[in-house]
Order: structure tokens, then C-alpha cells, then sequence
């Protein structure tokens, strides 16, 4: 074969390998939380994980998920949480439901300038919440589509 051609082949493959490595189907875009994988959002990379959770980022917003480990009832973690915060911040509470049908207790936590968010909801008979602080705009349906993905 003529050297011109081996070189078409690569450059064609190299191609295709970033494709495929910038598409929806990645492993670059899959991230396992507590044995849980979550499909990111386009244009989020994790920037931190650990044992339990993981922090995502898009540069301006920061995405934490975390599962609920001290208990298996989704209610008792949302009191356990509003007893232990709700004598310094303001907490405020609203149910929404994503595309897919999962039921979601978004709470928004604030103390003069700071609104802390949580979204609470279970999966696979595990409570999770994803935190988010100084939340941006469209934060809510990235959350949402977040959840479905799992």
C-alpha cells in the first residue's frame, strides 16, 4: 500500500476515536457513585469524588451527589437534615417530578446572601440528594435530567 494511504487510515481512525470519545456513549461521560453510574450532562466533568459522593463542575456551577447512608427512609433523612439546619437558615420546601415520573423534594436552604439546594429523591430504594450552592439558571432541569439518567 502507498504510504499516502496509511496515513488517510490513521488520521481517519483518529477521527473516529475522538468521536467516539466525545459522544454520549463514552466512558468518559459515565460516573459511578456508590455503585450508582450517572450519564453527565453535556459540558460538566467531575472534579472531585470520593468513597460516597461526587462533585461535578461546568466551571460555574459545582454539582455534588451524594447517597444517603445513616438511613434507607428518604423522609427521616429530610427531618434529620431540617432539625439539624433549620434553627440557622430559612429552609423552604417544594415537591417536583421529573420526565421520567421520580419524585423529587427540592429544599432550598438560606442564611442572609447563601441559598444552599438540595434535591432529595430515592433510587433503587435509596435516598440520594445533589447539592448545589449559589445554584445558576437552568441549574433545575440539568438536576432533573441528572436524575433520570440514573
Amino acid at each position: 500500500m502507498k504510504r499516502i494511504y496509511m496515513i488517510g487510515i490513521v488520521i481517519v481512525l483518529i477521527i473516529l476515536a475522538g468521536a467516539y470519545l466525545f459522544s454520549p456513549f463514552s466512558p468518559l461521560n459515565k460516573v459511578n457513585v456508590n455503585g450508582e453510574t450517572i450519564n453527565l450532562p453535556s459540558g460538566y466533568t467531575v472534579k472531585n469524588t470520593t468513597k460516597n459522593s461526587v462533585l461535578i463542575s461546568n466551571g460555574t456551577n459545582d454539582i455534588k451527589i451524594v447517597p444517603v447512608t445513616y438511613t434507607k427512609d428518604l423522609n427521616t433523612s429530610i427531618s434529620l437534615y431540617k432539625d439539624k439546619f433549620s434553627d440557622d437558615y430559612n429552609i423552604t420546601e417544594k415537591k417536583i417530578k421529573t420526565k421520567g415520573g421520580t419524585e423529587v423534594i427540592k429544599d432550598e436552604a438560606t442564611l442572609k446572601n447563601n441559598t444552599i439546594t438540595r434535591y432529595w429523591f430515592v433510587h433503587k430504594k435509596k435516598p440520594f440528594y445533589i447539592r448545589i450552592e449559589k445554584a445558576q439558571k437552568g441549574t433545575e432541569e440539568i438536576i432533573l435530567k441528572l436524575i433520570d439518567s440514573m
